[in-house]
């Protein structure tokens, strides 16, 4: 009996490292179950720069925004923002929601005094952004469940 408990243990240990290993790429060191959201990120205006938005639950009323580029040229450091819009094709309204921590070495970690589900409404993207010349955008996420 034990031996056979012993085996059953074993397989489930094995199963969870598995699982582990697999979810890995989008785990966060605060969420270990790596239960963030994760949504991509298109390149605007031919800038080749893609990626993808996770949002971490941080609490009832925060979220952390971890956003990851690739494309981004080497020391570059960019503009990132939260704006109103419905999507990435849509009109992108000027006023900044939330201003986001600059990226850089291509990345930007952000937390947001919103909750994970007002941001998820689908009504906010993520913009990035030439720092020298703010109104030329380079890659843009919808935020949607």
């Amino acid at each position: 009996m034990y031996v056979r408990s012993s085996l059953a243990a074993a397989a489930l240990g094995a199963i969870l490292l598995a699982a582990t290993v697999a979810t890995g790429a989008q785990t966060d060191p605060n969420d270990p179950l790596g239960l963030g959201t994760k949504l991509g990120v298109q390149s605007l205006n031919n800038s080749g720069q893609v990626g993808t938005i996770t949002l971490f639950r941080r609490g009832a009323h925060k979220t952390l925004v971890d956003l990851s580029i690739s494309g981004v040229p080497a020391r570059k450091v960019e503009l990132a923002s939260l704006r109103r819009s419905r999507d990435c094709t849509a009109t992108i309204a000027r006023r900044v929601v939330f201003a986001l921590e600059s990226v850089r070495h291509a990345r930007s970690r952000t937390l947001l005094a919103a909750t994970e589900d007002s941001l998820l409404s689908g009504n906010y993207i993520v913009l990035v952004a030439s720092q020298e010349k703010p109104s030329h955008y380079l890659a843009c996420g919808h935020l949607y469940r």
